[in-house]
């Protein structure tokens, strides 16, 4: 098969786990003998040296998230930027002639393009959803919404905010897209796009991957918990408030005060707001030395990061699709204690192979914790059974696999 992926950010300017997703996916139908080619938008484009094979990075984002530039070039070619990115769509289109074309990640790109897509190319537009991005307004809605991130810039940030916003309800409005075919990561991100009307009640549910033997751990280096040391705890992702970090440092403090040695190391990146009152939480509960923030991880350190921890508290307050750390921290041998919404709820079998808490119950989170810190037995237990679900459920061979036969279906259906 000729397949044509559109991705609005591609490695190795990537921004989070769905563009790493979609490059080791990519890469495993090519070593299938599928041709696979990505058109991706020209955000880094200039820091790429050499030609990269079968990587188109042309389209324009629909707003630039370049700091300098978001604010300007929104007023400024819009319109002829589109009229460019449909055009080169055409051309990709043309050059490819893909059998199919999947529509990876589309938030920040027009959904003009899209819908010009679902015309030229009508039953072979597949969509795979591991978020809710057409549940949200436009990028630049959201961006003219928003505040400016530093205290001086804010209030002409609104002013034009002011003038944005008008503009934009007097445009013409977006398609609606028909999403004939769709593939969703989990049932629970199925039902929650759903419930947002899109008519995707025959969506294929094909759960993420992962390289699991990357994270598994040596024969003579399985986790045992060490019950001299403290308790050694990890969050790792994007640092925003529906991630519920805030839950973990409190978490902490509460097992601190009732005399557990544990320790927490937070890592990730997010909006300065909402780190720097993570940070006041930690300094005011005076937990310094139990609470560590670290900034960034190379991809390829996170195995080792992970060996070194002993749980991984996933405490969102949103419902995650299927997040990758989970089957990650899994596959390492670390007991993954989630809290029990959206597709962390599919990813644990609550007691057999993770914990559960109740959703923003920092009560229960502590109480779980204890469960584990108390019973070397049960850490035992629960860390087996999440490296062999991990094994068996998340190995991303399985996710090509499933992805090669519902796409072979679809090019099937339409020859």
């Amino acid at each position: 098969m000729k397949i044509l992926f559109l991705s609005n950010y591609y490695p190795p300017y990537h921004l989070g786990g769905l563009e790493e997703l979609c490059e080791e996916v990519a890469n495993l139908l090519v070593m299938r003998d599928h041709s696979v080619s990505i058109l991706t938008s020209n955000y880094g484009v200039h820091g790429i040296t050499g030609k990269e094979k079968n990587v188109l990075r042309l389209l324009n984002l629909d707003m630039d998230i370049r700091p300098i530039w978001s604010s300007l070039k929104f007023f400024t070619g819009r319109h002829d930027r589109l009229v460019q990115d449909i055009q080169t769509l055409k051309s990709a289109i043309e050059l490819i002639e893909p059998d199919l074309f999947v529509v990876w990640g589309a938030w920040n790109i027009s959904r003009w393009v899209l819908a010009q897509a679902e015309q030229i190319l009508p039953n072979r537009v597949i969509y795979y959803f591991a978020d809710c991005w057409p549940t949200v307004p436009d990028a630049n809605t959201q961006h003219w919404q928003g505040r400016g991130r530093k205290f001086i810039t804010r209030l002409p940030y609104a002013l034009l905010g002011r003038i944005a916003l008008i503009g934009l309800k007097k445009e013409p409005r977006a398609p609606e897209l028909k999403f004939e075919k769709t593939i969703c990561v989990s049932q629970a991100l199925k039902s929650t796009l759903i419930e947002y009307g899109l008519p995707i009640k025959n969506a294929e549910i094909i759960y993420n991957g992962i390289h699991v033997e990357n994270f598994f751990q040596p024969v003579d280096r399985k986790k045992e918990r060490n019950t001299q040391l403290p308790l050694s705890l990890l969050y790792a992702g994007r640092l925003a408030q529906e991630k519920g970090v805030h839950l973990a440092i409190n978490a902490v403090n509460g097992l601190i005060r009732r005399g557990y040695l544990v320790h927490l190391e937070i890592i990730g990146q997010g909006l300065p707001d909402y780190v720097q009152y993570l940070e006041n939480i930690v300094s005011s509960l005076q937990i310094d030395e139990y609470v560590i923030f670290s900034e960034y991880v190379p991809r390829e350190k996170i195995p080792q990061v992970l060996a070194s921890h002993d749980v991984l508290l996933v405490p969102s307050l949103c419902p995650d699709a299927l997040p990758r750390i989970i089957q990650e921290g899994m596959a390492a041998g670390l007991v993954v204690i989630g809290a029990a919404i959206g597709g962390i709820t599919e990813a644990i079998d609550d007691g057999v192979d993770g914990l559960y808490f109740c959703n923003n119950d920092v009560e229960d989170l502590i109480n779980k914790i204890e469960q584990v810190y108390n019973s070397p037995d049960l850490y035992e237990r629960i860390s087996k059974a999440g490296v062999q679900k991990a094994a068996k459920n998340f190995d991303i061979r399985r996710t090509v696999d499933e992805m090669e036969i519902y796409l072979g279906n679809v090019a099937s259906s339409i020859a």
